[in-house]
């Protein structure tokens, strides 16, 4: 059965006007709210509030100006280790935080097969030494008798005893991992410390020079003043500061100020070890008599930033508002509000 032209025409307009309602429906999302009603919807609010403000100066500090030496044992160095002295690692002796003297041993291993031809030559070198001693005491009591082929031989034991000595020791030298310069250890991997050290990965880590804390670009808290604009604190050279790492606290003073390149020292750096993070905390002067509210309130459209005020009767009205700095979870009004409203939270 065919359609008639009528009720085709009748179509069509029907699905135009549904076409036209879902786009004006979808367009509305995209345009910034209006002074005016909208219709009551149970939401959380909060109350607008006025009244002094203390921001807080949040920011790590991190080591820096220093020398990082890492102690490693390669593939190579372990197969010639265990293949020619039949050696492994012992369990490293120090802590995190320890200082070491250049030439100190930082990783030692200990070879079975060395250790007995150590023994063996120092017995050798002794029980030589002796006969050495006892053919020259018998040349002073008969000097014409006849002993140097004896002591020669015995000279020459010795020697080679010595020699022997020397070698394993300068061997222990050469596979041991010494400090190259003074330092604090930083880092430790905890399989060095029971002897089963990872091959090719850092084992000892060690900072040497006169280094200094720095603040971390990426620290900085979203929540303080120093993340929306608010002048950070004056660091002039000398000012101290409050800081912390866990439940410790240190003071640290500014000893370099050029532009965003400030420098700390921490002035008591009893417990404390290079590479620990610091964590600054600072209150900044208190704004007086401020409009602020929670930071979730606020919400940033294309002309700008608005709230939903809350009417009477339960409907909320969208008021465009001039935002300031955050402080914390607050944010301060500083146009479009003046204290005690009540705004919805999105």
């Amino acid at each position: 059965m065919r359609s008639s032209p009528k009720n085709l025409i009748i179509l069509f307009l029907f699905t135009l006007f549904l076409l036209t309602s879902c786009s004006g429906r979808l367009n509305d999302d995209l345009v910034d709210p209006v002074e005016g009603g909208v219709s009551p919807v149970e939401r959380d609010s909060v109350f607008v509030m006025r009244d002094d403000l203390t921001p807080e100066y949040e920011a790590e500090l991190v080591f820096s100006g220093y020398d990082e030496i890492v102690y490693r044992i390669t593939e190579e160095e372990n197969e010639r280790i265990k293949n020619e002295f039949d050696a492994k690692m012992e369990q490293v002796k120090y802590e995190v935080g320890d200082k070491v003297k250049e030439g100190d041993v930082l990783i030692s291993f200990s070879s079975k097969k060395l250790d007995e031809k150590l023994e063996e030559s120092k017995n050798e070198s002794a029980i030589a030494g002796l006969s050495v001693e006892h053919f020259n005491n018998l040349l002073m009591i008969d000097p014409k008798g006849d002993y140097l082929i004896d002591l020669k031989k015995q000279m020459n034991s010795k020697y080679l005893a010595d020699l022997y000595i020397k070698d394993i020791k300068n061997t222990y030298r050469t596979i041991n991992k010494k400090a190259v310069s003074d330092g604090m250890i930083t880092y430790i991997d905890p399989a060095a410390k029971d002897g089963n050290p990872a091959v090719g990965k850092p084992l000892i880590k060690v900072v040497s020079g006169d280094g200094y804390y720095v603040i971390s670009k990426d620290s900085v808290s979203e929540n303080s003043v120093s993340a929306n604009t608010v002048k950070r604190p004056d660091f002039k050279v000398g000012s101290r500061y409050k800081v912390r790492s866990g439940l410790n606290e240190y003071e640290v003073s500014v000893i370099y100020s050029e532009g965003d390149d400030i420098r700390f020292e921490v002035l008591d750096s009893d417990g404390i070890f290079a590479g620990q993070v610091l964590r600054m905390d600072h209150q900044m002067e208190t704004l007086k008599d401020v409009c602020f509210v929670d930071h979730r309130a606020v919400i940033e459209g294309r002309d700008g930033s608005y709230v939903f005020l809350v009417n009477e009767d339960g409907s909320r009205r969208a008021v465009k508002v001039r935002t300031g700095v955050r402080v914390g979870d607050d944010v301060i009004i500083e146009e479009g509000l003046s204290g005690g409203e009540e705004v919805s939270l999105p």
